[in-house]
């Protein structure tokens, strides 16, 4: 369960959170590119890259509440696609965030968080056709803000394919790629995965968190947001 209900980052904080971000993002691309670098040079740069992961890590603890904030538009979703989904977004946003412009990381990030949800939504409108609008609701409020480049792509799909096959265990697989739609058959809520895999609707839950958290902590899929 996430909390709903955290600090608020006063706007200072938000930037210098967002500079440590940059500056360990820029440390770690350059260690990932540059082949030769001076002993004393590298271990400053892995200091720099910790320090950006703590910044990482406590931007998202501390904003985490807006998931729920943004989900208040789609109370269709279930709680586990909107935790999915919702801290996707997060995670995208904090990479994305430019602090020189001004504007406060809350307002956009519940904005990509929207818009993340509303895609989500609208896969399931394209799943089922028409009678998704009993199930589902009403697809005319689209947000109002599209969030460049954050789609999904035949690229993403193949390093999140290969993550599945590398981390994760027959069973969580298989919730996985039916929640998410992977497999033909998807999305699905989680409770017809557990009829179909004759366990109860708890066990399926997690396996789905269990995974979740697998896939969280793979660096491969930093980028797949």
């Amino acid at each position: 369960m996430l909390p709903r209900s955290v600090r608020v980052l006063r706007a200072e904080e938000e930037v210098e959170l967002a500079k440590c971000i940059e500056a360990g993002l820029y440390a770690e691309r350059i260690l990932a590119t540059v082949p030769q670098i001076a002993d004393d040079r590298r271990a400053k740069l892995h200091l720099i890259v910790a320090e950006g992961g703590r910044a990482y890590r406590t931007m998202f603890e501390e904003n985490i509440s807006l998931i729920w904030v943004a989900a208040e538009h789609y109370p269709q979703l279930d709680e586990d696609t909107v935790i999915f989904e919702g801290s996707r977004a997060l995670a995208y946003a904090i990479k994305r965030f430019d602090y020189t412009r001004g504007f406060k990381f809350s307002s956009y990030a519940v904005k990509t968080i929207r818009w993340r949800l509303w895609k989500t939504l609208e896969r399931l409108h394209q799943l089922v056709g028409e009678p998704a609008l009993v199930l589902y609701g009403n697809l005319s409020e689209r947000p109002e803000v599209a969030v460049d480049g954050f789609e999904d792509n035949a690229l993403d799909r193949v390093i999140l394919e290969a993550a599945l096959e590398r981390l994760l265990t027959l069973r969580e697989r298989y919730v996985v790629r039916l929640h998410l739609g992977l497999d033909p058959r998807g999305p699905m809520p989680l409770s017809d995965i557990a009829i179909e895999m004759k366990r109860s609707r708890t066990r399926v839950g997690q396996l789905w968190r269990m995974a979740i958290i697998k896939l969280g902590h793979d660096p491969t899929l930093k980028e797949v947001v």
